[in-house]
């Protein structure tokens, strides 16, 4: 039987990676690949991944959870940057909500993380 092809990077079933690191005061670090595909910038707070709060835990320890329960798809960061924050879902090729421009939504200002 011939062996198959490798599957590209990034293929349906791999673990999903999302392609930023968290500073220890919850500030992405660095972005590339899918977070920097979606818009995600060095020095943007992130508040919230999924349901967990980053306020007084450790960003990179609650990151880490958060990729190996989303399993392949993707992630839900609650950003903010400046003045604006917003849910921002991450996939493996970017945003999942491309439509709507950062700072565009109103639910982050009355989700239930605050």
């Amino acid at each position: 039987r011939p062996a198959s092809p490798p599957r590209p990077r990034g293929a349906v079933g791999d673990p999903f990676a999302p392609g930023f690191t968290l500073g220890p005061d919850g500030r992405v670090a660095a972005a590339e690949g899918p977070a920097a595909v979606a818009g995600l910038a060095v020095g943007d707070e992130i508040l919230a991944i999924g349901d967990r709060r980053l306020a007084g835990a450790d960003g990179a320890t609650v990151l880490a959870e958060a990729v190996a329960r989303s399993g392949t798809s993707g992630l839900a960061l609650l950003v903010r940057r400046g003045a604006d924050t917003r849910w921002l879902v991450l996939g493996r090729d970017g945003r999942l909500d491309v439509e709507a421009p950062f700072g565009s939504n109103v639910e982050a200002r009355t989700s239930h993380l605050f």
